[in-house]
């Protein structure tokens, strides 16, 4: 990220004034903790983060693992376990809020743009990060995308409901990098059947 903002990435075209982050389930987990890393260290290198339908906590007892975590729905709660246990094998690095972002202080953030499925397992990661973005005053607009599984972006081209809604993600961006008095806040349903 640094680098991107740094001469070496305006070398390439980059302009560290435009600089936002986008991430999908563990990407987006890494996404929101480097805004809250470069938030704590005091720079402001980028302008906002799309996170779909990420994994914010290893807490695997919510209703939506419970419904939709058998694996019939493209991820199962046995494969997110072996997933977090991969990430943080040693249990006391679950309370780090940079590895466990709903853990952490959400305020100043810049504008988040999250998305959740609703056959998703980790979908109330999503719900419970909403939440504490709107609680923290971060400017948030929330995607429900009714219908979609986890991984529904890379449905794009065989499910024609989510060319809009990546339409959707991209007018965030352009909002954030290029209308920085624009602060998008909403919450939607998109019905995508």
């Amino acid at each position: 990220m640094r680098w991107a903002a740094s001469e070496e990435g305006a070398s390439l075209g980059i302009d560290p004034e435009r600089i936002a982050l986008i991430g999908d389930s563990a990407g987006a987990n890494l996404a929101l903790a480097t805004c809250l890393a470069l938030r704590d260290s005091g720079e402001s290198l980028v302008r906002g983060a799309v996170l779909a339908y990420g994994c914010y906590s290893p807490d695997l007892d919510t209703p939506s693992a419970r419904a939709y975590g058998s694996g019939r729905y493209f991820l199962s709660v046995a494969e997110i376990r072996r997933y977090w246990n991969d990430y943080l094998p040693d249990p006391a690095a679950r309370t780090n809020p940079l590895a466990v972002p709903v853990l952490a202080d959400l305020a100043k953030l810049p504008p988040l743009y999250i998305a959740a499925g609703e056959f998703d397992p980790l979908r109330d990661d999503s719900f419970r990060l909403r939440e504490r973005a709107k609680a923290a005053g971060v400017p948030t607009e929330f995607r429900l995308w009714k219908g979609m599984v986890h991984g529904a972006i890379g449905l794009i081209g065989w499910i024609d409901a989510m060319t809009p809604e990546v339409d959707r993600i991209a007018e965030f961006l352009r909002q954030i990098t290029l209308e920085p008095d624009v602060v998008p806040q909403s919450e939607e349903v998109a019905t995508l059947r």
